[in-house]
Order: structure tokens, then sequence, then C-alpha cells
């Protein structure tokens, strides 16, 4: 059996899209999704990565996937 390993990126963007496509402001998500807004601000621009279950959260809050919040870029190269 073979795992994949994902490497998930900080770069949160679509989390912002999502916001501004359903005009959500900061203060709405954190009413919705119960995550403060500081640390939705940090989320935004990769400053703070989000653990799965504030993921969950967010989604909820903006009724999308997980998936839909996630930016995945494939695994970097090892230095042998």
């Amino acid at each position: 059996m073979v795992i994949r390993q994902m490497n998930i990126s900080h770069d949160m963007t679509r989390l912002r899209d999502r916001q501004d496509a359903q005009g959500v402001s900061l203060r709405a998500l954190k009413i919705r999704s119960g995550v403060a807004v500081a640390t939705t601000a940090r989320i935004e621009p990769g400053w703070y990565a989000p653990r799965l279950r504030m993921l969950q959260r967010l989604g909820v809050a903006l009724r999308v996937s997980v998936g839909a919040l996630i930016v995945e870029r494939p695994p970097r190269p090892r230095n042998t």
C-alpha cells in the first residue's frame, strides 16, 4: 500500500475568496464559526497554520468543504 504525503500550503487565499464571494466579514465569520477574528486574520496570509478542526469549523460556517479552503502543492523534493 502506498501512502502519498500531502504538502498543504499555508496559503489560505481560498478562505478569503470564499468570504468575499459570500459577502462574509471577519466578524460575521467569527460569529458563525467561533474562530477569533485575530486568528482568521492570521490564517488568511499564511502567518498561522490552522488545524483540521479549525478548518472544519470555517468550512461549515462558509458552507464549503475543507478541501475548498486548502491549496495543495506537490511535495518538495528531498535533499539527499
